[in-house]
């Protein structure tokens, strides 16, 4: 596939520059291989994957014989179950050489390989396209003029370093319906589409076939593609286990590997203590919509609060005993969808308790303002710039 810009090509790269080994995890498609061939043109090195049978024996039972550059490209980790071990070793004993490993899904929780590497790696994930990359891939005529307001809704939230205007491009309104539907996997971007719903099954499908029924020998494939579709009906609520068709056990089984296989987020609930924080009831969200496209259908309403949560990634939801709720919390910064009808009051009600700064509400429609409740001054923001 041909190389197109990626958010975390300069994350790798400013790695290179320091001593610890790069790991570059991600679920399966989200184009980890592509990244590792660009940063290959750039810096050079030898590309490995252990997808082929012969280096995959050679790299476990004569690691040494590999390691003939001073930058080393090794794909596909994930089949070796005792990497961990050997890396461990080339890290240690062989100097002058600089390692990039790659692997798909939940595979350290399998082979365990971070534990073997603790003080000697450096983690970078590669998701599916966040929506700045899918506007970039998909609109270069526009990409400068995107890019300025993006980076300036980011300032704000992070510093906030307000700004004048959001102009209305109805492009990204386009691009932002084909991204819910359909998402950010690479090979599905660059399609038609016509053809990107089979595209986008297939990989969905081949992931949870690949990466967790045959990796994890789970033997009941139809089990968890049902749960996968029940859970589908979560993405933004907080979830119940009871109502998942299987047993508490299994449950969470499956939901391990699915949040460890970066499919799906479980959202904790802020709270000041940390024990209570683990037993509050977490919030559900996909990293790629598209990949919940393929187990059920959605609509722009019902999925834009797992939008705003992929391109912000924040760390916290909040909800009081009243049950008052927040959807997000960014480094303590109160953050709301808004999809119709008016805002809840337990957003007013996170405001009046913590008096913070300054709030924002994202929204479908083009609407730019602030105003001030209290001592916090609220943002109501497009969500076409995130």
């Amino acid at each position: 596939m041909e190389y197109k810009w990626r958010e975390k090509e300069q994350d790798i790269i400013n790695a290179l520059k320091k001593e610890k080994m790069i790991l570059l995890k991600g679920p399966r498609q989200a184009g980890k291989t592509t990244l590792l061939l660009h940063i290959k043109n750039i810096k050079g090195g030898t590309y490995y994957t252990l997808d082929d049978p012969s280096t995959l024996q050679l790299f476990e039972n004569n690691p040494e014989d590999l390691i003939n550059d001073k930058l080393i490209y090794i794909d596909e980790i994930q089949n070796s179950l005792i990497a961990g071990r050997i890396l461990r070793y080339i890290y240690d004993h062989i100097k002058n050489v600089k390692l990039i490993v790659s692997g798909s899904g939940a595979f350290d929780k399998k082979i365990g390989l971070t534990a073997y590497l603790v003080g000697r790696l450096k983690e970078i994930n590669l998701l599916p396209l966040s929506f700045r990359e899918f506007v970039k891939w998909n609109m270069p005529k526009y990409v400068d003029i995107y890019e300025k307001y993006h980076n300036q809704v980011l300032e704000l939230i992070k510093n906030g370093k307000e700004f004048e205007k959001l102009p209305k491009l109805n492009k990204l309104e386009t691009l932002l319906k084909e991204y819910i539907k359909f998402g950010g996997y690479p090979s599905v971007v660059l399609l038609s589409n016509q053809d990107k719903e089979l595209i986008l099954k297939r990989i969905a499908y081949q992931s949870v076939e690949r990466d967790i029924v045959y990796f994890f020998e789970l033997k009941e494939k139809n089990k968890i593609i049902n749960f996968i579709k029940e859970l589908s009906f979560f993405a933004g609520k907080m979830l119940e286990v009871s109502k998942m068709g299987v047993d508490y056990k299994t449950s969470m089984k499956y939901l391990s590997i699915l949040e460890e296989s970066f499919i799906i987020k479980l959202l904790p609930s802020f709270h000041k203590n940390p024990l209570k924080e683990i037993r509050k009831a977490k919030k559900l969200y996909f990293y790629d919509l598209g990949f919940r496209e393929a187990f059920t259908e959605i609509d722009v309403g019902h999925v834009l609060e797992n939008f705003v949560f992929r391109q912000l990634l924040p760390e916290y939801y909040w909800r009081d005993k009243k049950g008052n709720e927040v959807n997000f919390l960014l480094n303590n910064i109160p953050i709301e969808v808004k999809t119709r009808g008016s805002i809840k009051q337990g957003f007013f009600e996170f405001l009046h308790k913590y008096e913070v700064e300054r709030a924002f509400v994202f929204h479908y429609k083009w609407e730019f303002k602030k105003e001030k409740r209290g001592k916090t001054h609220i943002y109501y923001i497009p969500a076409f710039y995130l």
